[in-house]
């Protein structure tokens, strides 16, 4: 048996459907609905289900808050730092709603190991924090 939407070969998975059209229906309420209505273009992303902005860059999903920081640094973003929205709004992606942050921590509290990770701190982001100032 095949899928029960106009022109669509693929056998049924469930409900009449095939998997992609089960899915839409499972995802938006209606089985050939592609994408939330209302969603943004696709050139600009489209929101993923926790509210951030998402787009698809050589095959794989990227998120727009991500990029937005690394294009204002210059540079990929490290292990350890995320980008924080300061109001709140996980689509709101202007480079003044956005602020880094490191989750980063020193692995004891010796003082000798605080010595050595403020110093690792210090030669990471000195630089990009007295150039933001100037």
């Amino acid at each position: 048996m095949t899928c029960s939407i106009e022109n669509c070969p693929d056998p049924v998975r469930a409900r009449t459907w095939c998997a992609k059209h089960y899915y839409r229906w499972k995802r938006h309420g209606d089985p050939n609905t592609v994408k939330k209505p209302g969603a943004p273009a696709s050139a600009d992303g489209f929101k993923n289900k926790d509210g951030y902005i998402a787009v698809v860059v050589d095959g794989r999903q990227r998120l727009k808050h991500r990029m937005v920081m690394q294009e204002h640094l210059g540079r990929e973003l490290l292990p350890g730092e995320t980008v924080h929205h300061k109001n709140g709004v996980r689509d709101d992606n202007r480079i003044e709603n956005l602020e880094l942050w490191v989750s980063t921590q020193p692995a004891g509290q010796r003082p000798e190991d605080l010595v050595i990770w403020a110093r690792e701190i210090l030669d990471r982001y000195e630089q990009e924090v007295d150039r933001d100032r100037a």
